[in-house]
């Protein structure tokens, strides 16, 4: 019997995060009153910019099964986000990984969450270490919470964020409000800012 292949904190879900998603030549919406489970065999992988696919079997034992196809980000996403192509294969058996209780990683877990014009992130379940390069302590209860917002003529987007730990600090910490003005032709380059093994 093949040992199933755990999709990590990111799941299967990762690829589904958009409740609305747009195409290049469309614009869909996902179902959000039906959580759908998928586990099955990887049948195809397609690992190509702007979106990689692949397809889940869940036939078992020669059974006739369902076909799940499965769009996702960017390559360049997914890889800043630790997922890479030999993670997925043809043949791999996977299952989404129990998302109710996610384990602490260095980054957290989050969730967004829209209000008017601002997205909204919640971030928790970090690992205890180090909030800054001075060596802050920071605890498993940590969490932050960040705002941004897009300007009514799209040229300008706010960003400020709260750091609340009870366990370090005696009030929220407040981060830098950072404002991004949006250049005509100006390319953004990639923010890599995780560092292996820290």
């Amino acid at each position: 019997m093949r040992k199933p292949k755990v999709l990590g904190g990111w799941g299967i879900l990762l690829f589904c995060l958009p409740l609305v998603a747009f195409g290049h030549h469309a614009r869909f919406e996902f179902d959000e009153s039906e959580l759908v489970e998928v586990r099955g065999t990887v049948t195809s992988v397609f690992w190509r910019n702007p979106h990689i696919r692949f397809s889940i079997s869940n036939a078992e034992n020669d059974a006739q099964g369902e076909e799940w196809l499965v769009e996702g980000s960017s390559i360049n996403r997914l890889e800043r986000l630790g997922v890479t192509e030999d993670m997925l294969s043809a043949d791999a058996w996977v299952q989404p990984e129990d998302s109710a209780d996610p384990p602490p990683t260095r980054m957290g877990y989050s969730v967004g969450r829209w209000e008017g014009r601002t997205l909204i992130v919640e971030s928790k379940k970090f690992e205890s270490g180090a909030y800054d390069d001075r060596g802050t302590p920071q605890s498993a209860a940590m969490r932050v919470v960040e705002r941004f917002t897009l300007s009514e003529d799209e040229t300008r987007l706010d960003w400020s964020a709260s750091v609340i730990d009870p366990e370090t600090f005696t009030e929220p910490v407040a981060r830098q409000n950072l404002h991004f003005s949006w250049v005509p032709g100006e390319e953004v380059k990639p923010f890599d800012c995780s560092v292996p093994g820290r």
